[in-house]
């Protein structure tokens, strides 16, 4: 009798299955619909509007031209990432990805909530900042704390699912995402630049679609562990 490796499904992850099948829909139905409304919402702003220069939030701001169809796309997303959190949890079997799918649940919640504490502005301009030197409301305060509860949680749920991840190639992307992601998120801070508003899209674009790819694409299945097996 001799002993064998051989490579076994990964104990640590579960199969998808139909429940990660509807969850997955629900995700990408969600997170679609977020740039969906992002994009008619822009469409339906006045020409003033500038995507490269001016937040998102804008869009469903106090002065934004129909601001519920932005409004309607920031719940759409909080649904998407909701499910994908869930989506992690179902998919994987490790602290870290259930470190990872919890950061996610509150993203998803504070995205619900910045959607619906509408900021004061529209644009990111002179205006609206000599605007707030003189008062700020109170839901456009719960709006900036929300964001806030958006982005961090959100990067740092893409470092622990490159921590939950099998292979070195995926740990690799995942971890060279979150600084971008990060860089991106200082780069929409300094509101004094003409390209915030596109920073902000780009990070929207990683924070958003990294998530679903890694609790439902196949190249981020979980791994193989080699086993001994016995062998007569």
């Amino acid at each position: 009798m001799t002993l064998d490796t051989t490579y076994q499904p990964d104990i640590a992850a579960r199969p998808a299955g139909r429940t990660g099948a509807v969850l997955a829909r629900v995700a990408v139905t969600g997170i679609a619909g977020f740039f969906a409304a992002l994009v008619l919402a822009t469409v339906l702003q006045p020409p003033a509007y500038d995507s490269v220069r001016d937040y998102v939030s804008g869009l469903a701001g106090v002065g934004a031209h129909h601001p519920y169809v932005m409004v309607t796309g920031f719940e759409l997303a909080a649904a998407g990432l909701l499910a994908t959190a869930a989506g992690l949890a179902v998919r994987f079997r490790s602290v870290s990805a259930g470190i990872a799918a919890f950061l996610l649940a509150v993203s998803a919640g504070a995205t619900a909530v910045a959607g619906l504490a509408r900021f004061d502005c529209t644009f990111n301009d002179a205006a609206c900042a000599a605007k707030l030197e003189v008062a700020i409301s109170q839901h456009a305060v719960v709006h900036g704390r929300a964001a806030l509860l958006v982005f961090v949680p959100a990067i740092l749920c893409t470092v622990f699912m490159a921590v939950a991840v099998r292979g070195r190639r995926a740990t690799a992307v995942l971890a060279v995402t979150a600084a971008v992601e990060l860089a991106l998120m200082l780069l929409t801070e300094e509101a004094g630049t003409s390209y915030t508003g596109l920073f902000q899209r780009l990070v929207l674009l990683l924070l958003l679609w990294t998530p679903p790819a890694v609790a439902f694409h196949p190249r981020f299945a979980p791994g193989s562990v080699r086993v001994p097996v016995s062998r007569s």
